[in-house]
This record gives structure tokens, sequence and C-alpha cells, in this order.
């Protein structure tokens, strides 16, 4: 078992960098530490929703400084990371949702919708504050060839829509 996972090199430049700004964002600079320090606290909000190493976690937010935030308490967790771009249907959706077999689903207020229509019982989260007040959760152990993310493209049937 390694240390390392993509929660680690974050926190290693971090780090190495000191506290800087990383992110511009809606007209604003976010901090890494702020950044690093609001994953470690949402991370502690996963495990104590049931969220294990190796689940994986689908996340369909719009863009926003969140994203970033939520990708690193998924890592953090030692799960994985399964990104759903926003403007897919819930048939899409639901697809992805059986064969990831996700423990959770995260997504913005935008999405909720569609999110419910295609959840198959999977839970939902869609209030980030709600879970993430806890202590920082230190970074969860996982060997260097387990998956850090599951990647779905659209494929051929986005070309043809367009």
């Amino acid at each position: 078992m390694s240390t390392r996972n993509l929660a680690g090199l974050a926190e290693e430049t971090h780090e190495r960098r000191g506290d800087y700004e990383t992110l511009w964002f809606d007209g604003r600079w976010f901090r890494s530490g702020e950044l690093l320090d609001r994953g470690a606290r949402l991370s502690r909000g996963l495990v104590d929703l049931g969220v294990r190493p190796g689940d994986r976690v689908v996340v369909m937010m719009e863009n926003s400084a969140d994203v970033g935030v939520v990708y690193h308490a998924i890592a953090r967790a030692g799960a994985v990371v399964t990104p759903v771009i926003f403007l897919v249907s819930a048939e899409e959706l639901r697809r992805i949702v059986v064969d990831a077999e996700p423990a959770l689903i995260i997504a913005s207020s935008l999405v909720q919708e569609t999110v419910e229509a295609a959840a198959n019982g999977v839970p939902i989260v869609t209030d980030l504050s709600e879970h993430a007040g806890g202590e920082p959760l230190p970074i969860v152990s996982r060997a260097d060839d387990d998956l850090a993310a599951l990647v779905y493209t659209a494929g051929r049937r986005a070309a043809r829509r367009a």
C-alpha cells in the first residue's frame, strides 16, 4: 500500500508552495489551503454517509469552485471520482449509474431533477454544506494501481446530436 493518491499530490504541492491563490472563479480567487480544508472536511462527511475506499461516487455539477473540492474529498476518502457532465439526460445518467454502481451521487441543485429521475436508489447529496463541517479526514491509503477515476464519454451519440 502507498499513501499516494490524488489528494496526497495536492497536499504535497500545498506543503511545497505554501498557501497560494490557486483558482480564479466567478470573480474571486480561492486559496489552496481553503480548498484543501474544505475537501478534507467534506471527505469526513462522505465517509459518514457510507462511502468506502474503492466505492464510486458520481459527480454531476455545473462548473464551480466546489467541483475541485468534491474531487479532492472523494480522492481523500479513497473512493473513485466518476464525473458526469451536467448536460446529460436522465436516461444517459441512468445507464451510467447502472454500469458504475456508485455508492453516492453528488449533484448541484441545477440538475437535481435529472439526478432524482436516474438515481436508481443511489443516495443523492445536493447540499455540500450539510456534510462538510466535521473534522478533516486523513488521506486514505490506496495501492498505486487502484482506480482513481472512472470517466464515461458521450462517444458517437453526441456527434450525431451536434
